[in-house]
């Protein structure tokens, strides 16, 4: 193949999206921040379409509120959704990364009686949108 050739690249494929890396031969590997993130986001195009440089990094909930903490790539609109059951989402807004492409943080109510799942999809979406099958 040469000295330069891609590690790691995802595309649609037949109706479908594709995702390969060619990291992941040592069992350390998997114990590497950096690598987990990089299997989450491939596993997130392939299986909801989202882009592997956008990831939900964290969520701190506190006092009836959490904060979601977002990061991706720059110049990019990435939609926030929320469900109670994996099954009736609600758009929460729509996150604008400049060109630095810094984390962007989303607060919204949350309980710990029924703290929900969130996602997040490429944008902009103008409403909401039905759940991939599987959840989100």
């Amino acid at each position: 193949m040469g000295d330069d050739h891609p590690i790691a690249w995802y595309h649609e494929f037949d109706g479908g999206r594709s995702w390969y890396t060619g990291g992941g031969h040592t069992s350390a590997s998997y114990q590497e921040e950096d690598f987990a993130k990089h299997i989450r986001g491939g596993l997130l195009y392939a299986a909801f379409g989202l882009p592997p440089d956008v990831v939900i990094e964290e969520l701190q909930p506190q006092a009836g509120m959490v904060t979601l903490r977002v990061s991706a790539s720059a110049n990019r609109q990435v939609d926030i959704f929320r469900s109670p059951d994996l099954s009736n989402w609600s758009y929460l807004e729509t996150l604008d990364f400049d060109a630095e492409g810094n984390a962007l943080e989303v607060q919204t109510e949350w309980s710990p009686d029924s703290p929900g799942y969130f996602r997040a999809e490429q944008g902009p979406t103008p409403a909401p949108l039905n759940p991939p099958s599987g959840g989100g």
